[in-house]
């Protein structure tokens, strides 16, 4: 039997963009500096677009149990994804924990 040798399954649910993706997206979007507590995605809402973080830190927050941090995206990480290739309604907030860079598609 062969050893498992496939990227494992943390790797594959978030993975990190590296330089020339980044700089990829950028040439379709533009840069922005987001604040700590700035909502940059909220339930409810649509999804505004995808963005990369660049440096700092977003959460992904769940608001319904006390804003319940599900998990923090660092540099090279991105938000938004979901609810651009599904059209559904976002069902956590994402808000950066710190002053941030991020890439960010039109309309992000």
């Amino acid at each position: 039997m062969m050893a498992n040798t496939s990227v494992p399954h943390h790797e594959k649910a978030f993975p990190v963009l590296e330089g020339p993706q980044i700089a990829k997206l950028r040439s379709f979007g533009m840069t922005r500096k987001t604040y700590a507590d700035e909502v940059l995605i909220e339930i409810g809402n649509a999804i505004p677009g995808l963005f990369v973080v660049l440096d700092g830190q977003t959460r992904i927050v769940d608001r319904v149990n006390d804003d319940r941090v599900i998990r923090a995206s660092g540099p090279g990480e991105f938000n938004g994804e979901l609810g651009i290739l599904t059209g559904q309604r976002v069902f956590v907030a994402c808000v950066p924990d710190r002053v941030t860079r991020r890439a960010s598609s039109p309309g992000a």
